[in-house]
């Protein structure tokens, strides 16, 4: 029995684990989307082509 709570308690750990990885990635990008997103209003529209043979 305690070593099914000893393994059980492992794995939520490590569950846990890469949760707040996880959360700590996602809580990166959102800032960085924040700031491109600012950045991209403060900045002048431009069109920019996907494909340099595109017809303009």
């Amino acid at each position: 029995m305690r070593g099914r709570l000893r393994t059980s308690h492992l794995e939520r750990r490590k569950l846990q684990d890469q949760l707040d990885a996880a959360a700590t990635v996602i809580a990166a990008l959102h800032t960085e989307n924040a700031a491109l997103r600012q950045q991209a209003v403060n900045s002048s529209a431009r069109i920019v082509p996907l494909f340099s043979d595109c017809p303009t």
